[in-house]
């Protein structure tokens, strides 16, 4: 989400609609198909890959907060503007951001399943049911937040240098978040 609202602020409506599209659409055809193909079970009974996946999170949330860091130190308001990045960059950056998120991940493979019953038919089904809602909810509601975060932008363009310190702390916080990701273990 905070990668939404920076890119909102910062970049507009296209740009933080496209990293939705990345988020929501890109990586759940991915998340959707690995769980109804029994990545749960797998990842329940290896834990290393939830380990694995939650470095991979904090290595890429650690390489964006730093890069928001880089590029609003020593920069004046109209070259932070200009580094607008492209559309497939956009979609990308929410597909590796949201596939590398350990705790959607865990969503996907630990909580949705415990809503399945086999009387009510294929399991595989069922999940790709169960994930479809999930994602397409998840759409609706980030588009929103995507919408919003681009009327937020444009009163910060009234503020230039709101603009310059909204990238700074955004940047904090994703590379605070990445610090938290290799501190705190595997969530449970």
């Amino acid at each position: 989400m905070m990668l939404i609202l920076a890119r909102g602020i910062s970049q507009g409506r296209k740009t933080a609609l496209l990293v939705v599209i990345g988020v929501t659409v890109v990586s759940g055809v991915f998340q959707i198909l690995l769980l109804a193909l029994g990545l749960a079970t797998l990842i329940k009974s290896h834990p290393i890959f939830l380990t694995l996946l939650r470095f991979t999170g904090a290595a890429y949330l650690g390489y964006i907060g730093l890069k928001m860091l880089w590029t609003s130190i020593g920069k004046k308001v109209s070259l932070l503007n200009s580094t607008e990045i492209s559309p497939f960059s956009a979609v990308k950056e929410g597909l590796i951001n949201n596939f590398t998120n350990p705790k959607v991940m865990l969503f996907m493979f630990a909580f949705l399943p415990q809503f399945v019953n086999n009387s009510y038919g294929h399991v595989m089904y069922q999940l790709a049911v169960l994930g479809t809602i999930q994602k397409t909810l998840a759409l609706i509601i980030l588009s929103i937040i995507a919408l919003a975060s681009d009327a937020i932008g444009k009163i910060f363009n009234k503020y230039p240098v709101a603009l310059i310190w909204q990238q700074r702390l955004t940047g904090f916080i994703m590379f605070a978040l990445a610090l938290r990701l290799i501190l705190m273990g595997n969530p449970s």
